[in-house]
């Protein structure tokens, strides 16, 4: 009578596999806003990366806005020489965002465990149990 090796090591080191190739899905993209750029563009983003008319580019944590829209400030990343910098709107072309997206989160779960289904398939498939066939 043939047996099989266990497959539990094979097993668990595909799934783990799998839960890392489905977080290559990038959680926290970056969203382009259109002008005009109100408070509610910057808040609860993770990340603010705003362009300056010159082309240059700066990314801030913990961004916001003033009452009036005028004025753009929050902390460097990766910190630089001040706490706080501030940028006047009217000095800069582009602004995006970078929040953690619930539906990719869920899409990461969804594909991990996609992945894991596969890879316990093929194994099953290539090494079946004791008495399958014959």
């Amino acid at each position: 009578m043939r047996t099989t090796p266990p497959l539990n090591s094979s097993v668990v080191a595909l799934c783990v596999s799998g839960l890392l190739l489905a977080g290559c899905l990038q959680v926290r993209p970056w969203r382009v806003h259109e002008r005009p750029w109100t408070e509610a563009v910057v808040a609860s983003a993770h990340q603010v990366r705003a362009t300056r008319a010159d082309g240059t580019q700066i990314v801030l944590e913990d961004a916001q806005l003033d009452a009036a829209a005028s004025v753009l400030s929050g902390r460097p990343v990766p910190p630089g020489d001040g706490e706080q910098v501030s940028i006047a709107v009217d000095t800069l072309t582009q602004l995006e965002t970078s929040r953690v997206e619930s539906s990719r989160v869920l899409a990461n779960i969804g594909l991990g465990a996609l992945y894991c289904m596969i890879a316990i398939v093929v194994l099953f498939a290539l090494n079946p149990p004791v008495g399958v066939y014959g």
